[in-house]
């Protein structure tokens, strides 16, 4: 497993509600620090949250 760090479009009004391997959330900034094996296993483990806020994601980085 690789973490890795969505951020979100500095426009996206905090908390955001996000669901995250079947687990909702409400994150109070603009990024959030998870583990995945890939970039596609981030999306697909925020199956769930609202398309409005997935199309706010700026960038899914692999954080270090």
């Amino acid at each position: 497993m690789r973490a890795f760090k969505i951020v979100f479009c500095w426009a996206t009004p905090t908390p955001i509600p996000i669901t995250y391997k079947g687990d909702d959330l409400l994150i109070d900034c603009k990024y959030f620090i998870v583990y995945a094996n890939s970039q596609r296993n981030v999306i697909e483990d925020l199956k769930g949250t609202d398309s409005k806020i997935i199309s706010n994601i700026n960038k899914i980085i692999e954080w270090n």
